[in-house]
């Protein structure tokens, strides 16, 4: 279950699309790639690439229309994505 405020308040469950930190919208993107908070969790995940860093696609396992048909999967980078969530606690149930 998506626990980010961005899509929790496009649902009425929350007040604010707010990330705790209070810098921006919490969405996926900010999650992953932007929030200071979880800086530290986020090494690893970042570690996987030079090249994509930013990249949803890359790092959840899609692949964009401009990919070309060499394309294939980085497992390592999807692997590390989800230690990262799972580290944060982020998105547990409560």
């Amino acid at each position: 279950m998506a626990r980010l405020n961005g899509y929790l308040n496009q649902i009425n469950i929350v007040e604010t699309d707010q990330c705790d930190c209070g810098q921006a919208r919490e969405t996926v993107e900010y999650f992953l790639f932007r929030c200071r908070k979880w800086m530290t969790y986020r090494t690893e995940m970042l570690q996987c690439t030079q090249t994509h860093r930013g990249n949803i696609s890359f790092f959840l396992g899609g692949k964009q229309p401009s990919d070309d048909q060499k394309w294939t999967l980085n497992l390592e980078a999807v692997q590390a994505s989800i230690r990262f969530a799972i580290a944060t606690g982020r998105l547990e149930a409560t």
